[in-house]
């Protein structure tokens, strides 16, 4: 849309009954923009290729996003269209406008902000829904994310192999732990919120998934890791904290944070190998930095 945004305003316009006035484009995996209206109200919107996400999808995404904040979780509200539906058409895209929320975000997390992310993350898992959800757990976190790693990185074999021996032992180890399941959020860290002083706020919900409880609290804990942030072991410790004030953990899922950290590794490696996103180049270097995450997670779990 960035080529014909006088199209774009005029399609909103019909769509949301809102006069934009600005539009700008911003940095994402799908087409993101923020939007200025002639009331001086702002929104975002994010446009979805109908080849990366269905419709299905993407109503499910909306509707539980919708019901996280009707139950007093802190995210981003979705905004319907005048025909009462949160996806809309604007020419082959998919749609969904966002109420603009005013906060910072942030490169680096304090601990005090771990907490808040450990309560919010507890809270988004009390939310109950019977919408249609994909699955992200041994067969999406490690089969098929190694048919892309086998096919991307062939020239990396000796560094294939490691990776199907950890899928392996992940994969029977996480098979003997009895855990819980919910819906997730699926990309569950601070480059996916905005902060104001004692609040957080969740955005993106694109990866939301039916998985293991303890799955967004390793996607949180591998981003620690990823970004080599300081204080891991006191920011990981603040952020279960905050989720045990809302939810006890059980010991077998926090028997299972090494073994679903290997996977959720897996699966990111695979995942990236597979990526046709715009503007994104992914090249060795993308596999060489978290195949050595599997050395620190052994490290920080030996």
């Amino acid at each position: 849309m960035k080529d014909n945004i006088r199209y774009f305003k005029q399609k909103l316009s019909e769509i949301y009954d809102i006069n934009v006035t600005e539009v700008t484009h911003l940095s994402s995996m799908h087409e993101l923009y923020q939007l200025k209206t002639l009331c001086s109200n702002q929104y975002i919107v994010k446009l979805y290729k109908a080849s990366d996400c269905s419709l299905s999808h993407l109503t499910s995404m909306t509707e539980f996003n919708a019901s996280l904040k009707a139950n007093g979780a802190s995210v981003t509200v979705p905004v319907l269209g005048a025909d009462g539906k949160y996806v809309q058409h604007i020419g082959d895209k998919y749609a969904v406008l966002s109420h603009f929320v005013h906060a910072d975000k942030v490169s680096t997390i304090s601990s005090s902000q771990c907490y808040l992310f450990g309560r919010e993350c507890a809270r988004l898992h009390l939310t109950e829904s019977r919408q249609d959800f994909p699955h992200k757990k041994t067969e999406e976190l490690l089969t098929s994310p190694l048919l892309n790693i086998r096919a991307g990185y062939s020239r990396k074999q000796e560094q294939v192999g490691v990776i199907e021996t950890l899928a392996t032992q992940a994969e029977v180890n996480l098979s003997k732990l009895p855990l819980p399941e919910v819906l997730c959020h699926g990309d569950f860290h601070w480059g996916n919120a905005i902060f104001s002083p004692q609040q957080i706020t969740i955005l993106d919900f694109d990866f939301c998934c039916r998985s293991w409880r303890i799955y967004d609290p390793v996607v949180f804990l591998w981003n620690l890791l990823f970004t080599n942030s300081d204080n891991i072991k006191r920011q990981w410790s603040s952020f279960l904290s905050g989720y045990q004030s809302i939810s006890a953990l059980s010991e077998d899922e926090l028997g299972a944070i090494p073994w679903l950290l290997i996977a959720h590794n897996i699966w990111h490696i695979g995942f990236i190998g597979g990526a046709t996103i715009d503007e994104w180049e992914f090249d060795d270097y993308w596999f060489d930095r978290k195949f050595e995450l599997f050395e620190v997670i052994g490290e920080m779990y030996p």
